[in-house]
């Protein structure tokens, strides 16, 4: 759930398949802002891996490892997230973002905080 006027309402998400199992996810995303793809679009929405398991919505980033591969034009990003491992209240994960035409823009690993449940 998205909470109003939060950085995520900047954006269109689709998620095109998601494994709560495996902790794998391949979602759709763009901008609904004015953006050229560049270093800073892509390591914003690279920062969105915590989203990709319901166990880990609601969590905060620690820190995070990014690369930009390619800059190339493209309206949606395809991000495929695969989360390793959930464990004293951490989750560890990376991520590949490619463009509509499956070149690969640019590639993060993170550790986040799972959010503390109530």
């Amino acid at each position: 759930m998205t909470t109003p006027g939060n950085l995520l309402t900047l954006f269109e998400r689709r998620t095109a398949s998601e494994d709560p199992v495996t902790g794998k996810e391949h979602m759709w995303i763009r901008p609904l802002f004015e953006s050229r793809v560049d270093s800073a679009l892509l390591a914003l929405i690279s920062d969105f891996f915590l989203g990709a398991h319901l166990k880990t919505r609601g969590g905060t980033s620690l820190d995070n490892t990014f690369r930009v591969i390619n800059l190339v034009k493209t309206d949606w990003m395809m991000m495929v997230t695969q989360l390793s491992s959930f464990t004293r209240g951490a989750v560890h994960g990376h991520t590949h973002i490619f463009s509509e035409e499956g070149i690969l823009l640019a590639t993060s690993s993170q550790t986040g905080l799972l959010p503390r449940m109530t």
